[in-house]
């Protein structure tokens, strides 16, 4: 997915006090979201994303993960691999239960 003004939202995810909501567009399909943590590490931000706008084959208590990076001087954001998304998650459950593995990046929560 990209998004119009994909600098802006990676400020947006960056800014620990800003909660709202972001939008993507995807094939000129407009798709907001609400943010749930961001994970920045190294140049890269992995995203956890819960949608607003109804997603065909995506239950309403389901949250993505997004990895936004930047590609030939301009930022781009994707749905990121299955994998990449486990260890996304699992690095989101173990902030919220105070756990904090060294090798992991500082999150931010989002809620």
């Amino acid at each position: 997915m990209k998004t119009n003004k994909m600098k802006e939202t990676r400020k947006k995810l960056l800014n620990k006090r800003n909660f709202e909501n972001i939008t993507l567009f995807n094939d000129n399909i407009e798709v907001e979201f609400e943010q749930v943590a961001v994970f920045p590490y190294g140049k890269k931000l992995f995203c956890i994303l819960h949608p607003v706008t109804p997603i065909p084959d995506i239950a309403s208590d389901e949250a993505l993960v997004f990895v936004m990076y930047k590609l030939n001087g301009e930022y781009v954001m994707e749905l990121a691999e299955e994998g990449t998304a486990i260890n996304v998650f699992n690095m989101y459950y173990d902030m919220l239960s105070g756990k904090r593995n060294s090798f992991a990046p500082k999150g931010i929560l989002k809620q």
